[in-house]
């Protein structure tokens, strides 16, 4: 089915993951399969394909066209199939026939056998490509696979992360704010940084509605002792073939679709088979092509052509130092804060003392270190004119969003005068007092109880006074009145979030009490609970006030709305997925998520005075399944000379706590286990290693050693995890001093491109044997190949040249002087140029290490990655066959002793090919004297 579900959708769409090697052809059923082979033929295309093929019956016959078609059934879909130049040169020929004899004729002929060379330069690296594919299926896109790309920076960014999705919150974002500590004093060089600052800095305004946590981290869903699926670990499916699949609207509950899909082995031998049928459709043009001896000025303009590309080399530049990171790096080091931050400072007591238009505060500070300390401060209606520190005044003081004062390490006594300038103080404390005292006989102090600081404000109110009469209070006109919203999270915890909103009066303080609902406990610091209600204070232009409290679990909770003169209250309930909850009474308002998980429901309700709202909980029994799961592995082993050193990371996911057994080989050492960073103090016994686990994600590491040699073979240690993982990461590394001949393991891998080639060189070295005109044996070419074939195939291919330019020196030569010089010169040229390559080649064999040719899945040189998109209990293994690089450096030597003595001969038939016929003619040849035009002598007179 299309969507699997029973009811009618707009639109859908999926995407498809083929491992390499598999390929999409058609999706019936599916309105568009974006990537498949049937999708990818337009009107055109087809229109495209008609004409080759026409065209190629005309010019090759109707064995010719069935090729064409051929080739184009399998290969027109294929990135840098040569598709336009194949049409331009069946074009030109059919051209070339049809014109009469003539200027014109060889004009087009000419043309022609251009763009046949550059269907050739097009075809041979699209054949070498389709060939690897068919030998290596995981090279079939560029991208460098799960480990080379995502994978370590995932891996990166995990390990960054060490407390992973298991150490978020428990509590609301209200909660975490109301429960967080005081603002933390700034370092002195902070604090100055902080100074110097631009005004449009410390004016930066910025609107904050709620938590920068989504609710969905907020919530703990499962105690310990609960098992809870975790199903197996996902692939992240970064490597492979990608089809994206849509369907539009209206798509039916019944609708269908079909997949055909071409295997491997059924991919494979079609690409051998296209790389065929190209290579016969080539042979078929080269023989319709008429080919001409080329001119000597022809072969002066190519060896000039191959002398400026050779000497088109790029140069390098070193980069600056130091780095942009290590200077950020540095800077971090220089600016760190002190290590008790944020508990560097408490204030033990305020004892505020209010008197005309003055106000004192007196602070006794504790720190720990030098610090700034914010001080209380009201903008609108105080002035701060006087701040002594244990009796000495001071006037440095950093404001941005506080005013800040710098205390050093110890106990302090700190001053504050302010000056009045209205009726209504509201003292803001950034920093919470443990004890505040309040004394003053024209103000009336608000949000005291017992001496403690209800809130972060200090209301302070001027008595009215008349002439002769006591001070007496001013009258509180409107009686306080509030919103309640209560929030209730029925999850591993229940809970309840308590946002109190001002309603009457607009302005001033005020205290009133509100009830707790059955078996409620407040845990927000600093509020009085008694008798089933709790005292709260609001500050003057303070607007809300929150608390948050525990609700004991009970199978009825209910809620009741109280009278419409007491207070209003709202109620939103959110149930996890742990239990099912039936409402009854008051009807719920609208169902919504409000960001919270799939799995989660909040309802919400507006009660009217007098209702009530009864829960009926209970908890439906889980279903039993697997309660970890590997997400993702990573297994670096270095191959050393004497032992193997490995590194085992993983990411564990576990929904209960308890102990994961991993077994290591019996030869191991144990060298470090490590959890979220954290070092672990652990024994393997009989080769068990027991890891604690606790509820959450978690990154474990592993080191340990085998006291292996290295040999020819080497493999990965058989791991067993005990439980499936996902995303397996396989990473091997070789000395530098070892020869890599083959790569085995997982598909998506390694693969050593240096034996294709070899026969791809090899055969080359038949074809320049076979030739009547070449200069060499088969053995000659054979050994010229095998040692420049761990080099550099272009330096092959310009000492191949340099010979084949000889032997044609020493067959011919041009008639013109000027064309002769030119070809000396660019002979010369290249002989230095070969020379050079052929020494660098000895020295690479005697000095250097082969180069392998090592690719896919972001492998290179002695360094090889695999990569498995899951395992059942153990893990998969690699293994790699190499010799020491000395074998490879013994067998250079002979090689280079055999080109030695082969180079001298080369020179010595070369010198003489160079000079034969001269080695230099002057740029333009005198007239001879019988060519020269005398004056005639006029005859003697009779």
């Amino acid at each position: 089915p299309v969507s699997g579900w029973q009811q009618v959708f707009d639109r859908v769409g999926m995407t498809l993951h083929l491992p390499y090697g598999y390929r999409l052809i058609a999706a019936p059923g599916a309105d568009r399969a974006s990537g498949s082979w049937l999708s990818g033929w337009t009107l055109l295309d087809v229109f495209l394909a008609a004409m080759l093929v026409l065209l190629a019956s005309r010019l090759l016959g109707w064995a010719g066209a069935g090729l064409a078609a051929a080739y184009l059934l399998f290969g027109y879909q294929e990135d840098g199939a040569p598709v336009w130049t194949l049409l331009v040169v069946l074009a030109l020929g059919l051209l070339a026939r049809a014109l009469p004899p003539g200027r014109l004729m060889r004009f087009a002929q000419g043309l022609r056998v251009l763009t046949v060379l550059v269907l050739l330069i097009v075809a041979v690296p699209f054949c070498a490509g389709q060939l690897r594919q068919a030998l290596y299926p995981q090279l079939e896109n560029s991208q460098a696979g799960f480990v080379g790309g995502l994978g370590v920076a995932s891996k990166v960014a995990m390990q960054a992360q060490p407390g992973g999705a298991g150490a978020v919150s428990d509590m609301p974002a209200d909660t975490v704010a109301s429960m967080a500590p005081p603002p933390a004093p700034a370092p002195l060089e902070e604090m100055q940084a902080r100074a110097n600052a631009s005004t449009s800095e410390r004016l930066d305004t910025r609107v904050v509605t709620g938590s920068n946590l989504r609710p969905a981290e907020l919530i703990s869903k499962y105690s310990q002792s609960t098992v809870v699926q975790t199903g197996a670990g996902e692939p992240g499916w970064q490597i492979g073939n990608r089809y994206n699949l849509n369907w539009s609207g209206p798509v039916l509950a019944d609708q269908q679709v079909s997949l055909v899909i071409a295997p491997p082995w059924l991919v494979r031998p079609l690409r051998v088979l296209l790389v065929g049928l190209l290579g016969m459709l080539l042979w078929r043009l080269l023989g319709a092509t008429p080919w001409r001896r080329p001119s000597a000025a022809g072969t002066a303009t190519g060896l000039a052509l191959v002398c400026a590309s050779l000497l088109s080399v790029p140069f390098a530049r070193a980069a600056d130092y130091p780095s942009d990171a290590l200077l950020q790096q540095l800077q971090a080091r220089v600016t760190e804060a002190p290590p008790c931050i944020p508990n560097c400072v408490s204030i033990a007591s305020a004892e505020v003392s209010a008197g005309g238009a003055q106000l004192r505060v007196n602070l006794e500070i504790h720190a720990l270190a030098r610090v700034a300390v914010p001080v209380p401060i009201d903008d609108t209606a105080v002035l701060l004119r006087n701040v002594m520190i244990d009796g000495r005044t001071i006037d440095a003081m950093e404001r941005s969003d506080y005013a800040r004062i710098a205390v050093d390490q110890g106990v302090h006594q700190v001053g504050l005068v302010y000056a009045v300038a209205g009726d209504r103080v509201a003292l803001s404390f950034p920093m919470l007092p443990a004890r505040v005292v309040f004394s003053g006989a024209e103000w009336q102090a608000s949000g005291l109880d017992e001496d403690r600081l209800m809130s972060g404000t200090l209301n302070l109110v001027r008595l009215r006074t008349s002439a002769g009469q006591s001070v007496q209070p001013t009258a509180q006109q409107f009686p306080p009145y509030v919103n309640l919203r209560r929030f209730l999270y029925l999850d591993l915890n229940w809970r309840i979030e308590n946002n109190v909103y001002r309603m009457a009066p607009r302005q001033g303080g005020f205290t009133t009490h509100l009830p707790l609902l059955p078996g409620e406990h407040v845990t927000t610091p600093g509020l009085k609970a008694s008798d089933g209600k709790v005292t709260v204070a609001l500050a003057d232009n303070e607007g809300e006030l929150k608390w948050d409290s525990v609700l004991e679990q009970a199978e009825t909770i209910t809620l009741e709305a109280p009278d419409l003169a007491d207070h209003r209250e709202e109620w939103l309930i959110i149930v996890s997925p742990t239990w099912h909850v039936e409402f009854s009474g008051v009807p719920e308002i609208v169902q919504q998520q409000n960001g919270f998980p799939d799995d989660y429901h909040a309802h919400q309700f507006y009660p009217l005075p007098g209702e009530s709202l009864t829960l009926h909980i209970s908890r439906p029994e889980p279903v039993a399944g697997p309660s970890r799961a590997i997400d993702h592995l990573w297994l670096s082993s270095e191959f050393g000379l004497r032992a193997q050193t490995h590194v085992l990371q993983f990411d564990l996911r576990a929904s209960q706590g308890g102990e994961q057994v991993i077994q290591l080989p019996g030869t191991t050492e144990l060298l470090g286990v490590t959890r979220a960073r954290s070092p672990l103090t652990l024994r393997p016994i009989d080769g068990k290693l027991r890891l604690p686990v606790s509820p959450g994600t978690q990154q474990y590491e592993v080191r340990f050693r085998e006291s292996i040699p290295v040999g020819v073979s080497l493999a990965t240690p058989v791991v067993t995890l005990g439980l499936p993982a996902a995303n397996i990461n396989l990473i091997a590394t070789l000395p530098n001093d070892r020869w890599l001949l083959a790569a085995f393991g997982p598909a998506v891998g390694p693969a050593v491109l240096f034996w294709g080639e070899l026969v791809v060189a090899i055969a080359l070295a038949w074809l320049l044997a076979r030739w009547r005109r070449g200069p060499l044996r088969f053995h000659h070419w054979l050994l010229l190949v095998l040692g420049f074939s761990t080099f550099s195939w272009l330096a092959l291919l310009v000492v191949v040249g340099w010979l084949l330019a000889l032997d044609w020196r020493r067959r011919s030569a041009p008639q013109r002087n000027w064309l002769f010089n030119l070809v000396q010169i660019g002979l010369a040229l290249l002989s230095v140029i070969a020379l050079v390559c052929l020494f660098e080649s000895i020295r690479n064999g005697l000095l250097g290490s082969p180069d392998m040719v090592v690719r896919g899945n972001g492998s290179f040189g002695n360094h090889l990655q695999w990569f498995a998109d899951r395992s059942t209990d153990a893990l998969p293994t690699a293994s790699v066959v190499s010799l020491p690089l000395w074998v490879y450096n013994l067998v250079m030597l002979f090689w280079a002793l055999w080109l030695a003595w082969a180079v001298v001969g080369w020179l010595r038939q070369g010198f003489a090919a160079w000079m034969s016929g001269g080695y230099w003619r002057p740029w333009r040849v005198a007239r001879p004297e019988s060519a020269i035009d005398l004056p005639q002598t006029p005859p003697p007179p009779a």
